[in-house]
Formats: structure tokens, sequence, C-alpha cells
């Protein structure tokens, strides 16, 4: 093969993984891991979520991990929320930790909204007993 040939050919294939990329980058968002987490004093918490599509229902694999970070007599918790396109964000309950500080906690889960969905956040707080109110949380959103 003559090079002028060879370069004919490296061109083509250049040419068409790039209109091969681009077609990828401009279609829809798909299916990925996305990861939203924060952190308050005494407990830091986040979420892993594979297998989600923005305007979907189903958040098919979730995977929350909370850690407690002080050692104040309190508990930790964390929640899953999907974020709605048209009406109220869905808020799942909360899971609780009660390990102390240095430990930490994961639960894999799977979620469903019965909105549009265009996201979801994870919620990380620190408690007080049964009191129905955190003493205080974090919150951070991952949008689509």
């Amino acid at each position: 093969m003559r090079w002028r040939d060879r370069s004919r050919a490296w061109a083509s294939i250049t040419a068409l993984t790039g209109l091969i990329l681009v077609g990828q980058a401009s279609s829809p968002a798909h299916a990925a891991v996305a990861v939203a987490g924060c952190s308050a004093t005494g407990v830091s918490g986040t979420v892993n979520v594979d297998g989600y599509t923005a305007g979907s229902h189903n958040y098919p694999h979730v995977y929350l991990s909370l850690a407690d970070n002080a050692a104040d007599d309190h508990h930790v918790r964390i929640r899953f929320i999907s974020l709605s396109m048209a009406g109220p964000h869905t808020y799942y309950p909360w899971r609780a930790h009660y390990g102390g500080k240095g430990t930490s906690q994961g639960w894999s889960t799977s979620a469903y909204s019965a909105a549009t969905t265009v996201g979801f956040a994870v919620q990380a707080a620190v408690w007080e007993g049964n009191n129905p109110e955190p003493i205080r949380y974090c919150t951070d959103y991952k949008w689509y």
C-alpha cells in the first residue's frame, strides 16, 4: 500500500470515529452512574445511581452510603429523593445508622417515581432520638 493510500485510509477512519463520537454525544441522556453527596457537622452521605435515564420513572440501582463523623450521642440518617419535572418531588423513607463516630453503613435499593423525573437528590442528617425533625442536615442535587 502506498503512503497516499494509507493516509486516505487513516483519514477515513478518523472521520468515521468522529461521526460516531458526535452521534453519541448528541444522543438523549442514557443510563450512566451518577453521584450526589453532601456533608454537615457530624454526618456525610452519598448516593450512587446506576441505570437511570432522565425523563424515566425508574432508578434501578441506588446505593446509599452514610457516615457518622462526630462523637455527639446522636445518630445519623440518609434518604433518597427523586426530583420531578412537574409536581412534587418524592421523598423516600429515612434510613438510620446508630454505629457511632467513625462508622458507616450502606444500603442497596431501587426506587420508582410516579412522576416523570429530572434527577435525584440525597439528604444526610444528624438526629436526636425519635424527634420528628433532624438537628441539622445537608442536601445535594443531581439534575439532568
